[in-house]
């Protein structure tokens, strides 16, 4: 039986792009969750550590970081930690790995360039050279026929599921495990937690690094009871720091009890002081709540560690000035006429619903679906956005 920690995309020294403003609170942050990370290697009694690339951010990563990183999996011994160059930090003659700050690493710290064994496994890599590469890093390894132990590869990439990757970033065979004849195939690269299938795993990223990463945070502990049994997979959580990402579409007529909602959502966000927000606004809204609503989203900085606030909100013309644009052109005025009988006849009130309306409908649905309500908001939108264009025209 073989019982490991299986994590990946450290990217110790990252650029913080998305928040540079609290670039050093970010980056400290990723050393409190690999001393969580060492916490749960111990309390569990785990085989070995096993992570599978990008450890650090790049290769010019200083010598003190560096030193920093190996005083911390220090704590693990006699735990061994099986490092795999990824993209961030490949194997090159300028490596990180080749530099006299890794060189001085415990005997317990193991980069993996060649396959290891344990007492009941073997670890086959792949480790990168380079930055990108359309090669399938599985391509380059096979296990040995002889050997009765627990097959694990370890490769850093992406895997080739149409939409989910791009053709120079490593491209991994889906069918990877049963080619290889993987008992389980450790994968770095992609930062969200990702099962494939019962062999092939993601861990994600430890420490999240941007708004847009869903399932970050975690490490997998995997239990594998012998050669060609399902290994037995457990996520737990370890990140120190929360990106969350909040939005509300505003609507004429609404906006104030929307973003009352909202707020009341933020409000319910526990430990604020740890998490990053970021507040998207879309939508139509009339132009003095746009102006008011700064004042109540602006006051949330004080309760953040960050706050980053997207307003893609539209002016929302005022009935005076739709009445105008109406009343200047026939044919805008016989649209709009359209868009808000469609409106009403499917918000339920007493709109009639002319052939031009159904024909509107029709072009609608496809592209919003079927439900009533959304048609009706999407009729809504359109009358805005034809008011906000002949506005711009007119000027």
């Amino acid at each position: 039986m073989v019982r490991f920690i299986h994590t990946a995309d450290w990217q110790i020294g990252f650029e913080a792009r998305e928040a540079a403003e609290i670039g050093d609170e970010l980056r400290e942050a990723r050393f409190e969750t690999i001393e969580k990370i060492a916490d749960v290697a111990l309390r569990e009694g785990v085989d070995f550590l096993l992570i599978a690339g990008d450890l650090f951010e790049s290769n010019l990563i200083s010598p003190q970081t560096v030193h920093r990183v190996l005083s911390t999996l220090t704590r693990l011994h006699p735990i061994p930690v099986f490092v795999l160059p990824g993209n961030h930090d490949p194997y090159t003659p300028s490596s990180i790995y080749q530099g006299k700050a890794w060189n001085r690493a415990p005997d317990h710290i193991k980069l993996l360039l060649e396959p290891v064994e344990t007492s009941d496994s073997v670890i086959i890599p792949s480790p990168l050279y380079q930055k990108n590469s359309r090669e399938d890093p599985s391509s380059r390894i096979s296990f040995p026929s002889d050997k009765e132990k627990i097959k694990i590869a370890a490769l850093h990439g992406s895997l080739a599921i149409e939409g989910m990757y791009e053709h120079d970033d490593f491209p991994i065979s889906p069918d990877v495990a049963e080619r290889l004849g993987a008992d389980y195939v450790a994968l770095g690269h992609w930062h969200s937690t990702f099962r494939l299938n019962d062999r092939v795993y993601y861990p994600g990223t430890p420490e999240p690094t941007s708004f847009s990463e869903r399932r970050s945070g975690n490490v997998l502990l995997v239990e594998i009871e012998g050669p060609g049994k399902l290994p037995e997979v457990k996520e737990i959580e370890v990140k120190t720091l929360t990106w969350q990402e909040k939005s509300a579409e505003l609507r004429p007529g609404s906006e104030k009890d929307i973003l009352d909602a909202l707020l009341r959502e933020i409000e319910d966000i526990p430990q604020k002081r740890r998490t990053l927000l970021r507040i998207r606004l879309t939508g139509f809204a009339d132009p003095e709540f746009i102006r008011d609503s700064e004042v109540y989203l602006e006051q949330l900085r004080e309760d953040f560690l960050y706050l980053d606030i997207r307003k893609e909100v539209k002016l929302a013309p005022e009935p005076q000035k739709l009445e105008k644009i109406a009343a200047g052109s026939l044919l805008i005025k016989e649209i709009m006429k359209e868009l808000l009988n469609l409106k009403d006849s499917l918000e339920g009130r007493r709109g009639k619903s002319s052939d031009e309306s159904e024909r509107l409908l029709e072009t609608v649905r496809k592209k919003f679906g079927d439900h009533p309500l959304d048609l009706a908001k999407a009729a809504e939108e359109a009358v805005m956005l034809l008011a906000e264009l002949t506005l711009s025209h007119d000027t």
